[in-house]
């Protein structure tokens, strides 16, 4: 997990945050019925660190939400691929103590079998099924 900060945060110059260093910021996330999974999850992070948020804006997108942190209404937390996102006036920086995988379920019909569907399902079996991904696949074909 990252936390995004604005152009000139006081923390922006840190390579690495901990929740508690940002418990006081106030939050700009994902409005909760487009990323209720994600959210869950990092509502998790803050009641096992007895944090309350204080969410100061939300939007539905990520150029949404990184618009408002540019814009100083708030920080955010977000996954860490979010690091290959280049966002003038946005710096991305682990936060230490959020290490858990969020995990990630794919669902859709068995009846359907479309070329990009089984080009999925071909991928996921070399991806999950090899090595120490084995123990995280459920895959039900």
């Amino acid at each position: 997990m990252v936390v995004a900060l604005w152009d000139g945060h006081r923390l922006e110059k840190r390579a690495a945050i901990n929740l508690g260093e940002i418990a006081k910021e106030n939050f700009v996330f994902c409005v909760a019925k487009f990323c209720k999974p994600f959210m869950d999850h990092v509502q998790k992070f803050f009641q096992k660190s007895k944090i309350t948020p204080n969410v100061s804006s939300n939007a539905v997108s990520l150029t949404g939400i990184l618009s408002l942190v540019a814009e100083k209404k708030g920080i955010t937390i977000l996954p860490d691929c979010v690091k290959n996102f280049n966002r003038r006036g946005i710096h991305f920086h682990d936060i230490s103590d959020m290490r858990d995988k969020i995990p990630t379920e794919a669902v859709w019909s068995k009846d359907m079998k479309i070329p990009p569907l089984e080009h999925f399902h071909n991928c996921m079996r070399n991806v999950f099924s090899t090595g120490n991904n084995k123990k995280d696949l459920h895959y039900d074909l």
